[in-house]
């Protein structure tokens, strides 16, 4: 076979220099760089690993490839389109910071013209209407049911300038402006009337007459006609007549009021005394001081550090709380210090030894370490802890799935149970492996069972690796009804995704499903 240069194999130029690749005997000459062949174009059927392994792209068309376990993964639900660059997924998850760019380039689905994105507050995202729920973009100014306005560019809001939505009643105190058409509807407040000129007004029945006038400012008038429901401020010489009720008490001086009436409101700055308090409404004070029962039918709150001291019993009537405000202004006195409020479940409180948080008292001797019994604390004298030698003691079974002797940099090793499964009698099937970086050593305890074909096998492996180089001795091997299958402890050299391993292989005898339960023992690498 002649000699042929590199770069003119088949009439195809590669753009270097001539360079033989096959000599005459048909072997594949020492190219000049030793390790690689340098080419504009390479033309192949396949390519393949070092270690002669085929790459062949896994899943459907589109679908992107990734890490699955230690294997090419792929799903119909991550795939990417490489004619409008669109990536498809079905879920994704961004725990940093993330941009997206122009405003232009995000697209969500759904929605209408017009409505905005809207959360839950627990990171639930929905498209909805402009002002959904009565809310809207930005924060209102001023208070509650206040008329919203562009105050220098803010939002802005008056209480002189309010909308009842229940009532569907525009409160404004003054209006200036100039009507083109009729005002109608009811006007509550006019500073000034100048000329009624609609025909017929709700509030005027005659000429001159109004069924109700409501004026904020001061009235003066000669005369007043009426029951004087909602008079206040007029001196007592100015009175004539019976004065059956007494709605509201303002003057600075009152002698005591001895007829039947009923008060909305009574200020106190001074001591009140009364033989019985009945009161459908709040009562409030700096200080109460109650030496009778007191009955409670709604709810007691106390706001602020004002004492409430009781000399008798306070009972509460279907009351749904009693609220303190703050802890701090709730004092009961009796106990010692770290006993914690405790009932017996028919209502009836005393301090008792909390649990938890260093208070209550410890179950069992000392050093015995404490778990929930019951829901107490328990502690027994075959679980304990010695604070000098910093030990653990348990006198009987310890059920763990993993157990590792050593922590930290003197850790070295670690003991757990591992289980697998063949259903075929496919040779070297992996069934464990380690990546080879993290062990010295490695031993395993096999129980393998074939359930239908009634047979059974134990074996004990001890194995080392160095370096990539694997050494292993089988012992203790024990059949019954012809075992399983054979056993090897091999080095898996890897690939682009998965690092060099020690692995663990089996040849099944049996295409039955047959179960490998295994007690693995890993010996950190060591270094020194």
């Amino acid at each position: 076979m002649a000699v042929e240069s590199f770069n003119s194999l088949g009439g195809i130029t590669v753009g270097i220099p001539p360079v033989p690749v096959v000599s005459s005997a048909g072997t594949v000459v020492a190219n000049v760089n030793n390790d690689y062949v340098l080419a504009n174009t390479v033309l192949t059927n396949n390519l393949r690993y070092a270690n002669g392994q085929s790459y062949v792209p896994i899943g459907s068309n589109t679908q992107v490839i990734f890490n699955s376990n230690g294997a090419f993964g792929s799903s119909s639900n991550f795939t990417f389109n490489s004619t409008t660059n669109f990536l498809s997924i079905q879920n994704l998850n961004v725990s940093g910071g993330t941009s997206l760019g122009d405003v232009a380039n995000v697209s969500i689905l759904g929605g209408l013209n017009g409505y905005f994105l809207q959360t839950d507050g627990l990171g639930q995202l929905t498209w909805a209407a402009g002002g959904n729920g009565g809310s809207g973009n930005g924060t209102p100014g001023g208070s509650n049911t206040q008329v919203q306005y562009n105050n220098a560019g803010e939002f802005g809001g008056d209480p002189g300038f309010i909308y009842d939505q229940t009532t569907n009643i525009l409160n404004v105190q003054q209006v200036n402006a100039n009507f083109v058409g009729n005002l109608t509807g009811t006007a509550s407040i006019a500073t000034t009337a100048g000329t009624v000129t609609q025909g017929t007004q709700s509030n005027i029945i005659a000429v001159g007459t109004l069924v109700n006038l409501d004026v904020t400012g001061a009235v003066t008038a000669g005369k007043f006609a009426g029951d004087a429901g909602n008079l206040s401020n007029i001196p007592a010489a100015n009175l004539v007549g019976s004065v059956p009720l007494a709605i509201n008490v303002s003057a600075n001086a009152q002698p005591n009021i001895t007829s039947v009436g009923n008060l909305l409101a009574l200020e106190v700055v001074a001591t009140a005394t009364a033989g019985n308090l009945n009161s459908s409404n709040r009562i409030s004070g700096g200080n109460l001081f109650i030496t009778g029962n007191v009955s409670v039918g709604g709810n007691i709150s106390f706001a602020s550090a004002n004492s409430f001291v009781a000399n008798a019993n306070v009972i509460t009537f279907n009351s749904s709380n009693v609220n303190f405000g703050d802890a701090g202004y709730l004092h009961i006195l009796g106990g010692f210090n770290g006993q914690v409020l405790g009932t017996d479940g028919q209502g009836n409180l005393s301090w008792i030894n909390g649990g938890g948080g260093g208070g209550g008292t410890p179950a069992g001797g000392n050093t015995s370490i404490q778990y929930n019994n019951g829901g107490i604390f328990g502690g027994s004298a075959f679980f304990t802890y010695n604070n000098t030698n910093h030990s653990v003691t348990i006198n009987g079974p310890l059920a763990a799935n993993s157990v590792q002797l050593g922590a930290g940099a003197f850790s070295f090793s670690k003991s757990f149970v591992f289980s697998a499964q063949t259903s075929n009698t496919t040779a070297n099937q992996q069934i464990w492996a380690v990546p080879a970086a993290d062990v010295s050593a490695v031993d395993f305890m096999i129980i393998s069972t074939d359930v239908v074909g009634n047979t059974r096998s134990t074996l004990k492996i001890s194995s080392t690796i160095l370096n990539g180089t694997i050494d292993y001795n089988k012992y203790a091997a024990l059949e019954i009804n012809g075992g399983i299958g054979t056993f090897t402890v091999d080095y898996d050299s890897g690939n682009v995704l998965l690092p060099p391993s020690l692995v663990l292989r089996v040849s099944p005898r049996s295409a039955n499903t047959c179960y490998y339960s295994m007690m693995i023992t890993q010996y950190n690498e060591l270094f020194t």
